[in-house]
């Protein structure tokens, strides 16, 4: 008599290991996979497919990636701003539970989408030359006092409008920080900076031709108008230093992506800025 034993999972009755239903012939038994093992073979098996093939694609290199998320957290202070307006927005007007947390979920999927615009538009070289840069002490005396020379520049501007509107026709954007206030040879270290810089460029991009028609501002008057705040606040040694510095290949190759990569954030910030909208229409 042969002793057959019981499979536990399936039922099935199987002879003892080694032989065959008529206890003769050495055999194993031949299972037949159930349907879900059959369906979990064939996941794998896509899974291995689909896989292997996002490698075979080129993907961005992990090293050029975490660089470019470090530029936007060390040098794209904007970000980190418009993330604390918005929570003092949503603060001052939302009581309803989680508007913060949607708020921010929305602000999170825009600093990643800079980080992948800047990874896709800047090279490997010009990041970490940014990197460095900014992380250096003098990288960092130029971040410390950007928000200073915006707010000067937005003072000077709204001081020049009204002096303009009481009919002061010649007034000048530049006369908010007169010369005789400014070192003369730091102003000409700023202006050669603001050349090195493309500030003229960068005037262009981010003001709107609308509001440069309405206030008749032209981006000589801005350029103008920068050199002598950076020159207000910086040393004439930083300044030369940092002019050097810019002049490399690297950020001479990052200056000319700029604008592709300030073009893309705004175009990419637009169902962003529609969630958020909506976000915020549902507080009042």
């Amino acid at each position: 008599m042969i002793v057959t034993r019981v499979n536990t999972r399936d039922g099935a009755r199987y002879p003892p290991a080694g032989l065959d239903p008529a206890g003769r012939i050495p055999a194993s038994p031949v299972r037949r996979p159930s349907v879900s093992r059959a369906w979990s073979a064939f996941a794998l098996a896509i899974l291995l497919c689909f896989t292997a093939g996002q490698w075979s694609v080129a993907r961005p290199k992990p090293v050029k990636l975490s660089l470019a998320r470090r530029l936007v957290d060390v040098a794209l202070p904007q970000v980190k701003s418009m993330a604390n307006r918005l929570e003092a927005v949503v603060k001052r007007r939302c009581i309803r539970p989680g508007t913060l947390g949607r708020v921010m979920v929305v602000v999170n999927a825009y600093r990643a989408e800079i980080t992948r615009i800047i990874n896709e538009r800047l090279s490997l070289r010009s990041l970490r030359a940014l990197v460095d840069l900014y992380g250096s002490p003098l990288g960092k005396k130029w971040l410390a006092i950007q928000p200073a020379v915006a707010r000067g520049f937005g003072r000077a501007v709204r001081r020049f409008l009204e002096r303009r509107n009481q009919g002061e026709r010649d007034a000048k954007p530049a006369d908010a920080v007169p010369l005789k206030k400014v070192d003369l040879r730091k102003l000409a270290a700023a202006r050669a900076l603001g050349r090195t810089y493309r500030i003229r460029r960068m005037m262009a991009l981010s003001t709107s031709s609308v509001f440069r028609k309405n206030t008749g501002l032209t981006t000589e008057a801005m350029a103008e108008l920068w050199s002598r705040l950076v020159a207000g606040r910086l040393s004439l040694t930083d300044i030369v230093r940092l002019d050097r510095t810019l002049r490399d290949r690297p950020f001479q190759d990052a200056m000319t992506a700029m604008p592709g990569v300030i073009n893309e954030a705004r175009r990419r910030f637009r169902p962003y800025g529609r969630r958020l909208k909506k976000i915020l229409d549902g507080c009042r």
